[in-house]
């Protein structure tokens, strides 16, 4: 008997994962999961990408029972997913898996929520079928990606089909066989480059929808017996050849039953790339210390982080800023803005063009430091100096850089809900998100939470 492909191991292992295996801090972690996207999504409505996204999309005819989050629209779960997941991805501060630096909630929730309404399942379901996709994106995160890999290809556009293809199997009930070909198929529509990040535009933002939209597609193909390719990772035409990649598919349910993935998700801090966090929090805490930091004092500086920061596309950028982005993106102007506003609280990238900050940016090397180095991927650690112009050097630490706690996504989840949807709707949003795994609960209840409230009504 043949040994099992990896895709039939991910189909096994979402196709027989149980609510019962999900110990409450799993359980949890995946509700904060679900409260981190809807708020990002929340946030992003009037964007120029969702609004263009919006008009290119709903069309007349595209009816169905699916929500656009944040306003009135139903449509089908294909085009809400896709919607869905382009807003969540336009804050550029998802949860992340640091490993690979992977977006899974941007690829997974849109996906699942949307089926889920169509199939009217229960609060469990979403939670069961959430964790398998994210568990399976964490695992083949580690297979695919390197800073190698990341000078060309964004990770998340391309291990994120194959976790959204197995949880939106999972949520159609689809069997093993059937879980291995929409991962198959999905497997695909791989795709997604980081030449974004060297001209500071947005095209990251539709990385993510297609993803979303593709994963219903492909598993609502293969619920009529379709039969794909079962070797398309292993296959010498298939993914790990293209890739360069070598894996020995043994033991991959076991590994995925432990369930370490959902363990291994952070929350952003600060709007910008995981690699950027611990000079924003370092740079947040000396300007807590020493107060707001003109850029004219600063005479030079330094930033050390690992050799994945460094080599990852925009992080490295002293110079060349054409749009907020490109600002967002660079560890020299995060470090030179928040300290420049005072804090990272006083939102330090709205002022990208300011020639001074731009030319205090300059003055900031950005170090590759060995130890840090060593210690990544357990650690992602970050050390900031800064020499001012009357002698003082600033000095902070920061061995790994903490993820947001629960409570703080819950904080920022009401916020952003309660400014689209209303104050009452966003607690009983909130309380439903809370109660999901309920036995009672559906995910149809909580997509009506979803609507604007007459007072505050999106476009």
């Amino acid at each position: 008997m043949r040994d099992m492909t990896l895709a039939q191991q991910y189909a096994t292992f979402a196709t027989s994962l149980e609510f019962g295996a999900l110990s409450d801090d799993v359980v949890e972690m995946a509700k904060t999961c679900l409260k981190d996207s809807i708020a990002h999504a929340l946030a992003s409505l009037q964007r120029p990408e969702a609004v263009a996204a919006r008009a290119t999309f709903l069309e007349v005819h595209d009816r169905g029972t699916a929500c656009v989050w944040g306003t009135d629209i139903r449509t089908s779960s294909a085009t809400a997913a896709y919607l869905n997941a382009l807003t969540c991805s336009c804050t550029i501060q998802n949860d992340t898996l640091v490993v690979s630096n992977s977006h899974p909630g941007m690829s997974v929730i849109p996906t699942i929520f949307a089926l889920s309404e169509e199939s009217d399942c229960s609060g469990r379901d979403l939670i069961v079928a959430l964790v398998a996709g994210y568990e399976i994106i964490a695992h083949f995160g580690k297979i695919l990606v390197s800073p190698d890999f990341a000078k060309c290809f964004r990770a998340t556009s391309h291990v994120g089909p194959i976790g959204a293809a197995a949880a939106a199997s999972r949520i159609l009930k689809l069997t093993p066989s059937q879980t291995t070909c929409a991962i198959s198929l999905n497997a695909n529509t791989m795709s997604g480059f980081n030449a974004w990040a060297a001209e500071g535009t947005n095209d990251l933002v539709f990385h993510s929808a297609p993803m979303a939209r593709n994963a219903i597609e492909a598993a609502k193909l293969v619920a009529h017996d379709l039969k794909m390719a079962e070797q398309i990772f292993e296959s010498p035409s298939g993914v790990f050849s293209a890739f360069r990649v070598h894996f020995d598919a043994k033991n991959v349910i076991d590994e995925l039953s432990e369930l370490k993935g959902m363990s291994e998700v952070i929350f952003k801090p600060a709007p910008t790339c995981v690699f950027t966090q611990g000079a924003c929090l370092l740079s947040d805490e000396l300007a807590q210390k020493y107060g707001a930091i003109s850029p004219e004092e600063i005479v030079c500086g330094e930033v050390r982080v690992t050799n994945a920061a460094q080599r990852y596309p925009g992080c490295d950028n002293p110079s060349r800023f054409m749009t907020q982005f490109d600002a967002q993106l660079s560890i020299q102007f995060s470090t030179i803005a928040i300290l420049a506003a005072g804090g990272l609280r006083y939102a330090p990238w709205d002022n990208w063009s300011d020639p001074t900050l731009q030319a205090a940016a300059s003055r900031i090397e950005l170090v590759s430091d060995d130890k840090l180095s060593d210690k990544y991927p357990e650690t992602n650690g970050s050390i900031v100096k800064i020499q001012l112009s009357d002698g003082r050097l600033l000095e902070a630490e920061l061995p790994n850089f903490a993820s947001m706690t629960a409570e703080a996504i819950q904080d920022r989840f009401m916020l952003n809900a309660s400014q689209i949807l209303g104050s009452d709707n966003a607690s009983r949003l909130s309380d439903l998100i809370a109660n999901l795994d309920r036995p009672e609960a559906t995910i149809r209840d909580l997509a009506a939470s979803l609507a604007p409230s007459s007072h505050a009504r999106a476009s």
